[in-house]
């Protein structure tokens, strides 16, 4: 087997993050939500490929959620599917993603408890 070198990767050094490794980053999202709502970006890992955005108001963020046919996922099973397999849930549009969410979610993500009863923690708190 040989060895990687790491500088192949040298592709995926790249902050994600738009206030950086600060304590309080809320300040710059809120300035982000004002001044750059949606920001359009480079792809980082093919520059001609599609770009990439990021959106910062709820309302707009609710909007990509629910409109599959103008903001479609596709794009990150064609672009992570090479590696990760054709079949990620990422990439995946409505209905298929919800019905694979649903599968794989625990009850505690959808309010679906066996028996319909939400378990309590409350004895692992206190011993």
């Amino acid at each position: 087997m040989s060895a990687i070198d790491l500088d192949d990767f040298a592709s995926f050094n790249f902050d994600y993050t738009l206030a950086g490794n600060v304590r309080d980053p809320f300040p710059k999202f809120a300035r982000a939500r004002e001044e750059t709502p949606v920001l359009r970006e480079a792809n980082p890992f093919d520059p001609d490929g599609p770009p990439n955005f990021q959106v910062y108001r709820h309302a707009d963020v609710t909007r990509l959620f629910k409109d599959n046919a103008t903001f479609s996922s596709s794009n990150l099973r064609d672009t992570m599917g090479p590696a990760m397999g054709e079949h990620i849930i990422l990439g995946m549009d409505e209905p298929e993603h919800r019905r694979h969410r649903r599968w794989s979610a625990p009850p505690s993500a959808s309010g679906r408890w066996p028996g319909g009863r939400r378990p309590s923690c409350g004895r692992w708190w206190t011993g």
